[in-house]
């Protein structure tokens, strides 16, 4: 049940990435879950989370950044060794450049390059991707990031885009 908890949590914090939401709500909440937040703070996908009530079932406030293109657990933990981490990172994450893999360590909760540094294996949790830096975004598909950070788009339809750029 625990790594269920931990899915839907980083589906419905991707979900609301999507729907250009500032914060998700996490209900209900885990240790590992918390741990995972933390990783995700500290790498920049997420400004802050605030828990709620830990002592019963639990919630989780999170402020979204807006740099998540991808965020999922593993419903089964996949042992790994120290030296397949690197991998393991370029056969499961989308992108070479950007993203993490959560491993659970017996140091803790680690992302990979902390997993490397420290030279330690364990069980991997799951893994994240970012969007990227907004300005290779932009350039991309021509829109813009407004003031309350949701996107925004300098054509007013993606077909009438297209056509402009051909």
């Amino acid at each position: 049940m625990g790594r269920r908890i931990l899915n839907d949590a980083l589906r419905t914090m991707v979900n609301a990435e999507r729907r250009g939401m500032a914060t998700a709500l996490l209900q209900p909440i885990s240790g590992v879950m918390v741990s995972f937040l933390n990783i995700m703070k500290h790498r920049g996908y997420i400004k802050k989370f605030e828990v709620m009530d830990p002592h019963r079932v639990g919630k989780i406030n999170v402020e979204l950044h807006g740099r998540i293109k991808d965020c999922k657990a593993l419903t089964y933990r996949q042992d790994i060794r120290a030296k397949e981490i690197e991998q393991y990172r370029i056969r499961m994450l989308p992108t070479r450049q950007w993203g993490y893999v959560v491993i659970t360590t017996p140091n803790g909760v680690l992302d990979h390059e902390e997993a490397i540094r420290q030279n330690v294996g364990g069980q991997v949790l799951g893994s994240m991707a970012i969007l990227g830096r907004s300005e290779d975004v932009v350039s991309v598909v021509g829109g813009f990031v407004g003031p309350e950070g949701k996107w925004g788009s300098k054509a007013s339809s993606w077909s009438n885009f297209l056509a402009r750029s051909r």
